[in-house]
C-alpha cells in the first residue's frame, strides 16, 4: 500500500488495516526465520572471549535473532518487532512473542 512503511507511526494511523497487515506478516516471516551459522560463530566468539556477563551485543536487528541464539545483553537500537503494546486503551504492559515461539497471527490481509 502506498504511503505504508514499516512501524512508522502515521502509517498506523493513516491506514491501521495495512499497517496492522505488515506487523503481522514481518512477525510470522521473523518467527519462521532460521538462524544462519553466523549468529552461531559470534555466540561462540562471545563465549570464548568474554567471561559470562562481560560482554553485551549491539544490534540494529529487530527480528529477535540474538536472543533467539542465546545471547545475553542485547541492545536493540531501533527496538524489536518481537515485543507488542496495545496503543487504545493504551497500557504499561510489553507481551514478549519471543516467549512463545510456536505464536503466529492469524494472516492479516488489508481491507
Amino acid at each position: 500500500h502506498q504511503g505504508v512503511k514499516g512501524g512508522r507511526v502515521e502509517a498506523q494511523r493513516l491506514d491501521p488495516a495495512s499497517f496492522h497487515a505488515f506487523m503481522c506478516s514481518f512477525f510470522n516471516d521473523a518467527q519462521e526465520a532460521r538462524r544462519t551459522a553466523g549468529y552461531r560463530t559470534l555466540r561462540a566468539w562471545q563465549d570464548c572471549l568474554f567471561s559470562s556477563g562481560r560482554a553485551f551485543t549491539f544490534t540494529s536487528n529487530v527480528d529477535g535473532m540474538h536472543l533467539r541464539e542465546g545471547f545475553a545483553w542485547v541492545f536493540e537500537c531501533h527496538g524489536s518487532k518481537m515485543r507488542w503494546q496495545c496503543s487504545k486503551p493504551c497500557r504499561d504492559e510489553v507481551w514478549d512473542l519471543l516467549l512463545y515461539p510456536s505464536f503466529r497471527f492469524p494472516s492479516a490481509r488489508p481491507a
